[in-house]
């Protein structure tokens, strides 16, 4: 018997359960339902060794013989696809559970093979449950393997409010490790963005915290008169940069002056016992400067949601603004690395003293849940950029990663590495300084090796390739009069390129590859909903035609003459209101499809915001017993997650192609490279067919299916 199981059962058996390291109390893991761990262990014990419905596994370009899923005597894949019933009549299926106590040392002796299955109960195809984000409104939602453990993790951008990182576990459950991480918007002061605190009324003394639409407030409970005063930067233009809207038992000076190119504002305060001051700050990304009068305990005073005590009577309080995030091994240590790129003051950002402006943000991993802020040094200048999209990219095939920001009428940025690894801005050089876009993918539209952008700007969608040495518009799709909120890549009409759907409220576009040239037409040429708030391709039932996820609308399947229909899958999706895609109260829909629970089929994580809050809800896929393959590269030190990499597997004759990245569902961030193919009832894979970024090729012959590939660079061809 396992060593950990063992080790559980005895301590369930002694009643010391309370008494075990924190990482294998057993609530933390697994989703018991009405069992107690003891009754769990005793019904599931016996299973411990019971079949595996996914393996992961590690190669270089030889693979193994091992077993795959359960085989299956079913006909090729392909065959029959229109006359197949659809899925959604009662089945039984089976959840996998990694491991066992899911410590950290059941994961370093690679126990996850082993697993514990229990029946599920479907009628439909998907499990449906809320998801706990700790803000009901949000700006973007992605999915990361941000700890390298083969299990995703969930992040989110806020603009100002906190945002979330939840890693996985074994067991479906997610732990929150923002604060943990040290990578809040306030590193002195996690929980500054806890937009929904209010503070308990038995906790007496000073409350300083933050609300929605930029409230700053200082909130005294009980019997002392508190003093101090707040200094920030201005613009010169606006002298208006702060409005005193509640002075409850409270009294404010408020003094401008000049200060380096700009304003310095001055507000003194007098709070009386009971007090409470609200200020409407404009402008919550800069530093906020606090002197408290000494008199005053640290200990009676508390910072933000997590009721944080300053250090001293002089304190500094600032939010980021973060719209955007892009993961990578930059290092190449086998740790994610993160850039977080922030907003341009509302368009003010070159009206404040240099000092004072906002700085772009990267997060270099040290190992062990510690960061450090390496952007000035490694040469990211913020110029002025108010960012809102940004990707990992080597435009140039030097197997070293770039980076790429899209701003809002700001000049764009292409930082390029340099062998030293620091980054310079080539936009203007390679002439992608563009001032007014926001939507982009870099993909091989052409199929010849190198990068190109695809980029909607000025009404229109615009292919940039790159000639000579800088790159040059090689195609322009007029999209006038439309919002692209989303561009989803896949083959969906698996011809060896790569296709579009451009997700719009107003009027979507379906960009068909011919050739390397694309021909833009109306989605309900081919069944397709006319708009949407968003958009993911995603082969949600493992047959091997993409499907088309659309929100609000819902799930499309493919039929077997390129033709989608509805599935009505998703009926109790997250917003099933007919005026969803007009409502002026419905602004954003965030999507993402990910494989959460590694069982072979991919999950969908949504959330549709109204009147600027939602409620995220997980959908779990327990919809097919189809064969599939899921694959994970792992490239040269210089960019470890093969970005630009394009993959072809062939089974039963029949060839599909995917590029690494097309799987990502956010709007503006970066994160989810994992590849999906779904193999129908074909139980084996020919061969799978690697083109590196650097254009070398790799080839594996007969994969096993059924599991999680990890494939090391080893060109062999």
């Amino acid at each position: 018997m396992h060593s950990n199981l063992t080790n559980m059962l005895s301590h369930l058996q002694s009643g010391q359960a309370n008494n075990w390291p924190a990482h294998q109390q057993t609530n933390r893991y697994f989703n018991l339902g009405s069992k107690n761990p003891k009754q769990l262990l005793e019904t599931t014990l016996p299973q411990h060794f019971a079949r595996s419905r996914a393996e992961n596994r590690n190669i270089s370009g030889r693979p193994a013989s091992i077993s795959s899923k359960t085989s299956l005597n079913l006909s090729k894949l392909g065959s029959g696809r229109h006359q197949r019933q659809r899925i959604n009549t009662r089945k039984q299926t089976s959840q996998r559970i990694y491991g066992c106590c899911g410590c950290q040392s059941c994961l370093s002796q690679g126990d996850l093979s082993p697993n514990l299955d229990r029946a599920i109960s479907n009628t439909t195809g998907f499990e449906a449950s809320p998801f706990p984000l700790k803000q009901g409104w949000l700006y973007d939602l992605g999915v990361v393997d941000a700890n390298n453990d083969n299990i995703f993790d969930v992040f989110t951008t806020n603009h100002n409010a906190t945002e979330n990182l939840l890693l996985g576990s074994p067991f479906g459950s997610f732990t929150d490790v923002l604060s943990q991480w040290n990578l809040d918007q306030d590193r002195q002061f996690p929980g500054l963005g806890d937009f929904n605190y209010t503070p308990p009324a038995h906790l007496k003394g000073l409350h300083i915290y933050r609300s929605m639409d930029n409230q700053l407030h200082l909130r005294q409970q009980g019997g002392r008169l508190i003093q101090g005063e707040i200094v920030f930067p201005s613009p010169r233009s606006r002298k208006s940069n702060v409005e005193v809207l509640n002075r409850h038992q409270a009294s404010t000076q408020i003094r401008h002056s000049a200060w380096q190119q700009g304003l310095q504002t001055r507000i003194r305060f007098k709070i009386r016992p009971n007090g409470h001051l609200i200020l409407n700050t404009r402008f919550s990304e800069i530093n906020y400067a606090f002197k408290l009068n000494k008199p005053l305990p640290l200990q009676q005073v508390y910072v933000g949601g997590q009721q944080i005590h300053p250090k001293s009577h002089t304190f500094k309080l600032q939010l980021r603004d973060r719209h955007s995030i892009a993961w990578a091994d930059y290092q190449g240590d086998n740790r994610m690395d993160v850039f977080m790129a922030r907003g341009g003051l509302r368009g003010q950002i070159l009206k404040f003293p240099s000092t004072s402006q906002p700085k772009d943000e990267f997060f270099t991993n040290l190992g062990n849940g510690r960061f450090r802020n390496r952007a000035a040094q490694l040469g990211f200048e913020k110029q002025g950029c108010r960012a809102r999209k940004v990707a990992w990219v080597d435009f140039n095939q030097d197997n070293r990663l770039d980076l790429y920001i899209a701003g809002l009428k700001s000049p764009n940025q292409l930082f390029q590495q340099q062998p030293n690894g620091r980054f310079t801005n080539v936009a203007a050089q390679q002439n992608l300084n563009f001032r007014d876009s926001s939507q982009f993918e870099w993909l091989d539209a052409d199929n010849d090796g190198d990068q190109e952008l695809l980029i909607a700007r000025n009404g229109k969608l615009e292919l940039y390739s790159k000639q000579a040495k800088q790159f040059r518009r090689s195609q322009s799709i007029s999209a006038a009069g439309i919002e692209i909120r989303k561009l989803a890549l896949t083959d969906y009409d698996r011809d060896g390129d790569i296709d579009v759907y451009a997700a719009s409220p107003q009027s979507s576009l379906l960009l068909i590859n011919t050739g390397g040239r694309y021909t833009a037409v109306s989605p309900a040429v081919a069944g397709l909903p006319p708009n949407a708030l968003t958009a993911n391709w995603v082969d949600y039932d493992n047959d091997g035609l993409q499907d088309l996820h659309v929100a609000p609308s819902g799930l499309y399947r493919q039929l077997a003459n390129q033709q989608f229909e509805a599935t009505q899958l998703l009926s109790a999706a997250p917003s099933p209101l007919a005026d969803a895609l007009t409502s002026p109260s419905t602004n954003l829909a965030c999507c993402t499809w990910a494989d959460l629970d590694n069982n072979g089929t991919r999950d969908g994580l949504f959330q549709l915001t109204q009147n600027g809050y939602g409620q995220a809800t997980l959908y779990r896929n327990q919809l097919t017993d189809n064969h599939w393959l899921q694959l994970k590269l792992v490239g040269p030190k210089g960019n470890r997650q093969a970005i630009g990499a394009k993959v072809t597997v062939i089974a039963a004759n029949h060839k599909q192609l995917q590029a690494v990245g097309q799987a990502e569902g956010s709007h503006y961030s970066q994160g989810h490279y994992r590849l999906y193919f779904g193999l129908g009832q074909q139980p084996a894979a020919e061969a799978i067919q690697i083109t590196w970024p650097d254009g070398k090729r790799q080839e594996i012959q007969s994969p096993a299916v059924g599991q999680l590939l990890t494939v090391h660079y080893a060109p062999n061809r």
